[in-house]
């Protein structure tokens, strides 16, 4: 067996490791709401935030810390309420990064 790929194999495992724990300080505690239509299925995603100690909300309220948008979402009585209680709204792709 080679030492090289071996440290290499392990480095490898301690970066997604760390990368994995990053997804979950940003996501956990954490409130959404989803409006519109996504890429991926909705319930996916919904298991993907849960996954990293997220919950996600079918209705907005004060306490709702994101409101993702997909497509068409923008004209949502959800996106409307997200203006007036000023909560952050954010794309499909800003999720992704957050749990990347």
């Amino acid at each position: 067996i080679d030492l090289e790929k071996l440290i290499l194999q392990e480095s490898k495992m301690v970066q997604e490791e760390q990368r994995k724990k990053e997804a979950a300080r940003k996501i956990r505690g954490k409130s959404f709401v989803i409006t519109g239509t996504l890429s991926e299925k909705r319930d996916l995603v919904v298991q993907k935030i849960s996954s990293l100690g997220g919950t996600v909300s079918s209705k907005v309220a004060r306490h709702t810390d994101y409101l993702i948008v997909g497509d068409k979402g923008m004209t949502t009585t959800k996106y409307k309420d997200a203006i007036a209680y000023r909560i952050p709204i954010i794309s499909e792709n800003d999720l992704r990064q957050m749990l990347s």
